[in-house]
């Protein structure tokens, strides 16, 4: 997630309309800030100590990564690594020029 968020931060296209927050589902603030810290997560990571947004969503399986646009309608889901970057990229930049 950190290689997407750094590609997408260092494209003026992209970076301007897409931003990365973090949910840690399960997860009190102490522990959401060390995840932080020992992954390196440079979005803003928000703890959801009783999962209330992973049940929300379905409880998807982790990590999943979830593009919406401005009135927070789900463009598209990933759930898993991203194995392929340069492809799942290429998905969000085509969701990008039709918005």
């Amino acid at each position: 997630m950190n290689r997407l968020y750094n590609v997408i931060k260092d494209d003026p296209e992209l970076k301007r309309d897409i931003k990365f927050i973090g949910v840690a589902a399960g997860n009190k603030t102490n522990e959401a800030e060390a995840y932080k810290k020992k992954l390196r997560v440079p979005f803003p990571l928000f703890p959801d100590p009783l999962g209330m947004t992973w049940q929300i969503l379905g409880k998807p399986g982790t990590p999943t990564m979830i593009v919406c646009d401005r009135n927070g309608k789900v463009l598209t889901m990933h759930t898993g690594i991203i194995e392929d970057l340069d492809s799942f990229l290429g998905e969000i930049r085509e969701i990008h020029k039709n918005l």
